[in-house]
């Protein structure tokens, strides 16, 4: 490139008029203090070319002279983007205005100027500052030479197009194949592609680690084929067959066996593709992916291998045995329960008809509390078995919970206890009358001791002993009878309740005072607040707490200490009786307050028929309470009741 010439000067800058903004800012700049000089002294082929950019809508930059002094129009400014900074960049060297991009403008910029042909460059990312917002934007440069007066080339013009919808669309295309490639690496899927014309087949490289075959090309789709198990292969070719015709809609889903071709290891996958046709209704291409099922379907095996070994169980078991969900939905009853009631699958109205109506709102109520509680299910009743008979049952149902401890299902059974429940009743009948025909003369032969006691003189020191522990054995005994009394009388609902307002705290103190002048070596204390009025039964109630303290009393032998404590909360008041004594296991702790049940390890050692506790749990029942027990071996029991402060409908 050789210097320009000079040009006789006619200091005309007519070539500026009318060019806006920039037009001022060329006017206006230092020129003589660049390479091209004065503005005065350029040369028409420099004014020719900068009055028709300046005049042009068309985005325009010039490079110009030995420096590649940098000129462009109004229309050329928003492709600057980040990268050129406005106006700073007129008037500047191109190494200077263009420093982040001259390292790849500058060959560019000097081929041009060397003689070659023009070149255009397009999708060329430059973000541009639009709507208070950074945005990509894709433009196409195109690199023209410009010849000065002498007809040699001293300048480069650039023209720029916006491109952005179509540099978007490809990128944006580029991007989904991007994301499409990740997710099919995610979810480990297999792909292929095969030519029904052709009969070539290739896949991904997952597809090729699991055929164990080189798919780095094109193969023969038989060869390929070979992979799938034997057993399988001719059904995975019909299915494929029948996808490429036209009526069958193309679609190809199937589930078979793969077998590594040098490995031989076995893998069950799921296919899913989809034949393309061509205007004639030709298949032309067959595509799909391959998901690796092999964990589910072994998952699923064994659920089936332990339901089916479930059943196969329950069956052998003389329970009626029933799943259901969540809510309460049935799952599966044993074929027992077509055994004992004549149904094949029974239905919510055939459930009607087998409980005993008597007992259908019991069972009803225990099955609603545990749904909406998942506390454990238990009950009895009397089912109808086929020949009409009612049988009693006793029901049990548990929570079967997933490991973000949710109940997905409930499990139970109903076990025949009728034999037992009457002789239960038989026992109970028994009892009932021994106890009233006991009563009467034990209270006789009691007001006789009574009497003896008095007539008895002082000195007669042995003979006072002897029958102080005699009216003491009668007291005792008087005490089971109306223990056995009261059993009968809650078997059959003939225990009255007389509720009344009243203190719990003086009721309380009073019940540790009757159980502490018996037992010297304890001592009772009592944490309560000053006053708590509730609503019950004061002597039923009495009743209760006296047992509490004296089986604490009975089983702490060797401990001191006993604790009775008072708390309320919203509308319930809460008692806890606390003992260090000999305690009991945690198997015993659900049965503890049944009838006549007692701990074999106790039973030798300590008095009593089982029935204290059974009827005080009554009691608080009654109350619409709940009692409970907290217990280990040899550290002592908690046995806690809570009831609500006030009764409302309560029976009588």
């Amino acid at each position: 490139m050789k210097k320009s010439s000079k040009i006789s000067q006619n200091g005309s800058t007519a070539f500026l008029d009318d060019a806006g903004d920039i037009g001022i800012l060329i006017k206006n700049f230092h020129w003589e203090q660049t390479s091209l000089g004065s503005i005065d002294n350029w040369p028409i082929s420099l004014r020719t070319t900068v009055g028709t950019m300046l005049h042009s809508n068309c985005p325009m930059f010039l490079f110009w002279g030995k420096d590649n002094i940098s000129i462009y129009n109004e229309a050329f400014i928003p492709s600057f983007g980040t990268l050129v900074n406005h106006p700073s960049a007129l008037g500047q060297p191109g190494e200077q205005s263009w420093s982040e991009t001259w390292l790849v403008l500058k060959p560019v910029i000097d081929d041009i100027l060397n003689g070659k042909a023009s070149s255009l460059n397009g999708g060329v990312n430059i973000p541009v500052f639009k709507t208070d917002a950074m945005h990509d934007v894709y433009w196409t440069f195109s690199h023209s030479a410009v010849r000065n007066d002498e007809g040699e080339v001293e300048g480069v013009l650039i023209l720029s197009t916006e491109t952005v919808n179509e540099s978007l669309t490809l990128s944006n295309l580029e991007k989904s194949r991007g994301d499409l490639q990740f997710a099919v690496d995610a979810a480990e899927i297999a792909t292929f592609d095969f030519d029904p014309s052709t009969r070539k087949f290739t896949g991904n490289e997952r597809l090729r680690r699991w055929f164990g075959v080189s798919l780095t090309g094109i193969v023969d789709f038989e060869l390929a084929t070979l992979a799938i198990a034997e057993e399988d292969r001719v059904r995975v070719n019909d299915a494929i067959a029948a996808s490429f015709i036209y009526e069958n809609g193309g679609g190809y889903e199937l589930e078979y066996k793969l077998r590594n071709m040098e490995t031989n290891e076995e893998r069950i996958v799921m296919a899913k593709g989809k034949t393309y046709f061509d205007e004639n209704r030709q298949p032309k291409r067959f595509n799909g992916i391959l998901l690796d099922i092999s964990k589910h379907i072994i998952a699923e095996r064994k659920i089936r291998e332990s339901e089916e070994s479930f059943r196969i169980l329950t069956e052998a078991l003389p329970h009626l045995v029933w799943v259901t969900d969540a809510q309460g939905n049935k799952i599966y009853i044993s074929k027992s329960w077509d055994e004992y009631t004549g149904f094949n699958d029974l239905e919510f109205h055939q459930w009607v008809e087998v409980v005993h109506q008597q007992d259908l709102s019991i069972i009803t109520d225990a099955w609603t509390n545990s749904l909406q509680s998942g506390i454990a299910y238990n009950s009895e009743v009397r089912l109808k078995r086929k020949d009409g008979q009612f049988r009693w049952h006793k029901v049990e149902g548990v929570p079967l919970k997933n490991e973000q401890n949710e109940i997905v299902r409930w499990i139970g059974a109903f076990s025949d206890i009728h034999e037992l429940r009457l002789r239960e009743a038989q026992k109970d009948e028994f009892i009932a009358i021994a106890s009233h025909e006991m009563k009467t003369p034990l209270t006789t032969a009691k007001g006789y001791l009574e009497l003896l006691l008095v007539t008895i003189m002082p000195e007669n020191s042995a003979a006072l002993l002897y029958a102080d522990r005699a009216n003491q054995a009668l007291s005792r005994l008087q005490s089971f009878i109306a223990e056995l009394l009261d059993v009968s009388k809650i078997n059959n609902g003939m225990i009255n309740y007389n509720f009344e307002e009243f203190d719990m705290v003086p009721m309380l103190q009073e019940a540790v005072h009757n159980v502490q002048v018996t037992s010297k070596q304890h001592i009772i204390s009592i944490e309560s607040p000053n006053e708590v009025i509730i609503e019950a039964d004061k002597l039923r109630l009495m009743q209760v707490l006296v047992n509490l303290l004296s089986n604490a009393v009975k089983y702490s032998p060797n401990a001191a200490s006993i604790n009775v404590s008072i708390t309320t909360e919203a509308d319930t008041v809460e008692l806890c009786v606390t003992d260090q004594g000999i305690g009991m296991g945690t198997e015993h702790l659900e049965n503890v307050f049944s009838r006549y049940y007692r701990v074999k390890e106790h039973a030798v050692h300590f008095q009593g028929l089982g029935v204290g506790l059974y009827i005080s749990h009554e009691i608080i029942q009654r109350h619409k309470g709940k009692m409970w027990v907290e217990s280990e071996i040899d550290k002592g029991s908690k046995f806690y009741f809570r009831l609500p402060i006030t009764q409302s409908n309560h029976k009588q």
